[in-house]
């Protein structure tokens, strides 16, 4: 059996209805601001496939359809591919069959409770509306609050869907993600990066999150889809404005 007659048997029975009320309350409840994760997200066979087609960093696939974001001062440094078409095909499974299905994009609706959310199926949008994303070693991502419009989509910025593809991490490696309180007082939470962790949390101006420096040889990788709305969401200024950058102070 290939990889999408196992995807087709596995996604007859994809259905987020068993576990919606549990993680509503756990997205309420969780600290310092709400977010949920859900482990074992994809079918163990497509998140190994995945895993193991994700482009390496010397692919010119990075340098042909994808970016080099960096922002000055140790700020930002992550590699960012937004071109569906170039996907290795069991990634492209994973966004058609999972990301992207209407199932989940009401899940994530209703377990945020934020309505009318947008995919952008085709990512018109470019790495602006997800992809992938690779962080080489030393390369990090500084505490921040996301930027909150798409010129491109001409939408607003909802909720973060961040599903990480890397086995047997730990907080040794770095790279993890950190949450901060909207007062920016410490420690935050930190979410290890895991092979098939799914973390979703709305993205808006009291939701600052960052990830340390990469500490392995090892390529940091995820998958990110972000959701949009027509119009802002609580806590989205209804202003456009870029990513707001706090580095912590030593």
């Amino acid at each position: 059996m290939d990889l999408q007659e196992e995807v087709n048997k596995w996604s007859v029975r994809l259905d987020f209805q068993d576990c919606l009320g549990a993680k509503r309350k756990e997205y309420l409840n969780s600290k310092p601001f709400p977010h949920v994760t859900i482990d074992d997200f994809l079918p163990s066979f497509l998140a190994e496939a995945v895993h193991d087609t994700f482009p390496a960093l010397d692919d010119p696939i990075w340098e042909d359809k994808g970016s080099h974001f960096q922002v000055t001062g140790g700020v930002a440094s992550k590699y960012e591919l937004g071109h569906i078409g170039s996907f290795p095909q069991p990634i492209r499974t994973a966004f058609e069959e999972f990301l992207f299905c209407p199932k989940f994009v009401d899940f994530v609706s209703t377990v945020t409770g934020i309505p009318d959310l947008y995919a952008d199926q085709e990512l018109k949008g470019g790495s602006l509306s997800g992809g992938l994303n690779a962080v080489e070693k030393g390369g990090s991502l500084v505490r921040h609050v996301d930027f909150n419009f798409s010129k491109e989509l001409k939408m607003y910025r909802a909720v973060n869907v961040l599903l990480y593809l890397n086995k047997d991490w730990s907080v040794e490696d770095g790279g993890n993600l950190d949450l901060w309180d909207r007062h920016l007082v410490g420690p935050p939470k930190t979410v290890i990066s895991r092979l098939n962790r799914c973390l979703i949390f709305a993205t808006n101006s009291d939701t600052y999150h960052g990830y340390e420096r990469v500490l392995t040889d090892r390529t940091r990788k995820s998958i990110n889809l972000y959701l949009y709305t027509k119009e802002p969401s609580p806590k989205v200024e209804a202003i456009p404005r870029k990513t707001d950058w706090r580095p912590v102070l030593t």
